[in-house]
């Protein structure tokens, strides 16, 4: 009860990003938010569940977008090999302010 399985199995991340990019773009271009993808490296093929990874980076862009009035939205995406981390950095630019989030 209460318990989630996880399907484990390699992830090309630098696809996964792309994907959920496309998912978001068009709610963003409603609010006449532009949508950016930096990624600053190549990202490694990760062993992880990718339906799991999609979900929290949708949630992620999804509230970004919701809560930017003006501006744009940054995803950044670095690979960093300490123990398979890829940090990810995401901004919300707006003329009034401008917030991150990181991980």
């Amino acid at each position: 009860e209460g318990k989630v399985t996880l399907h484990f199995q390699m992830v090309d991340f630098e696809d996964l990003i792309e994907e959920v990019i496309q998912k978001v773009k068009v709610k963003a271009m409603k609010k006449n938010l532009k949508m950016e993808l930096n990624i600053k490296n190549a990202l490694p093929m990760i062993y992880s569940d990718g339906a799991r990874i999609e979900q929290i980076l949708l949630n992620i862009l999804e509230n970004s977008i919701n809560y930017t009035e003006t501006g744009k939205i940054v995803l950044i995406a670095k690979a960093a090999f300490l123990k398979e981390a890829i940090p990810l950095c995401l901004e919300g630019i707006s003329t009034t302010s401008e917030a991150a989030i990181a991980s």
